[in-house]
């Protein structure tokens, strides 16, 4: 079954757009791990303070995963440049392999989001499929070069944390995505 959702958003004349937005973001935030990290992230990201669908939010959430995962996916890569260890060369490639796996799972997403207005249950389970894939393939590289006892890995999975959360705060809002419509006076239906 196919559901979409109807907007029927209240607002408050009375709001500035910036008070509006702050209280959207932590409103959709609420629902995460890490509220306050998503919070702050998103808010860096809110050019125009213009983020008070729930909707526009969790695409900046997404966005935010996308620039992390591509770091990662960067540091792999200078990392792989910079060592004599062709065990560690040769785990770190299969890392920038898994990144660049990763990063175009989350960009679809991101395009797959462009534009909508209607999020359809199947999106959303295509969606939660494209997130949790690329927080596989961060482990995958982590374990990977934790067993080859690389010096990389601290690196690596400071990185990998930062983008960890990032995802985790999107398939968070994601999760939740029918209460926190609810809260905005929109609902799945």
């Amino acid at each position: 079954m196919v559901a979409a959702f109807v907007n029927h958003q209240r607002t408050k004349p009375s709001q500035s757009p910036s008070l509006k937005s702050s209280e959207s973001i932590k409103t959709v935030c609420a629902v995460t791990q890490h509220p306050d990290t998503c919070f702050t992230d998103v808010v860096s990201v809110n050019s125009g303070n213009n983020a008070v669908n729930p909707m526009v939010i969790f695409n900046l959430t997404l966005q935010l995963a996308v620039t992390e995962l591509t770091n990662v996916s960067s540091l792999s890569k200078t990392l792989i440049s910079n060592s004599n260890d062709l065990r560690t060369g040769s785990e770190l490639r299969d890392c920038a392999n898994l990144f660049d796996d990763a990063v175009s799972q989350l960009s679809r997403s991101v395009e797959s989001m462009c534009g909508e207005s209607v999020l359809t249950m199947e999106k959303v389970g295509d969606l939660k499929t494209w997130i949790s894939a690329p927080m596989t393939d961060q482990e995958t590289c982590v374990d990977g070069l934790e067993e080859m006892g690389s010096t990389a890995v601290d690196e690596v999975k400071m990185k990998v944390q930062r983008s960890s959360v990032c995802m985790s705060n999107s398939l968070a809002i994601l999760g939740h995505m029918d209460e926190v419509l609810e809260k905005f006076g929109m609902h799945l239906h």
